[in-house]
């Protein structure tokens, strides 16, 4: 059974790699042609290109884990929840706020870059009409 965990751990890392790797426009573009010209794309989109940033940054939190400190919640027999709250969180913490602060600074950049993508013309015509900004 100890096999099967280190490859879905490796497919896992090869996926989040791929990801990484994407340039978020292709990705756009991609999901364009195949879901449509919809906010279901830009979701999709947006997503993909910012899931596999804080998988990899929880991921490598949780590598860093003290070991011993979990191994001493057990000894003293803390419940899960208790355990959760009292040793991992804490240990996480850093990872969750640099996780949220780095994909919060793309995801914005990128809703407006989809945001402009999806404009039709006429919206621009009527926008200009109107005297708003495009």
């Amino acid at each position: 059974m100890r096999g099967l965990g280190d490859r879905v751990i490796l497919v896992a890392s090869l996926m989040a790699l791929l990801a990484l790797n994407l340039p978020a426009l292709v990705v756009i573009v991609l999901c364009y042609l195949w879901i449509g010209l919809n906010e279901t794309a830009a979701i999709v989109a947006v997503a993909f290109n910012k899931i596999a940033l804080v998988l990899v940054t929880m991921r490598e939190g949780a590598r860093t884990l003290d070991r011993p400190v979990a191994e001493m919640a057990k000894v003293y027999r803390m419940r899960f929840p208790a355990r959760l709250r009292h040793v991992i969180l804490p240990q996480l913490a850093p990872y969750i706020s640099s996780a949220a602060r780095g994909g919060l600074s793309i995801i914005w950049k990128l809703v407006l870059m989809i945001d402009y993508l999806l404009i039709q013309p006429s919206e621009i015509r009527a926008r200009r009409w109107c005297g708003q900004a495009v």
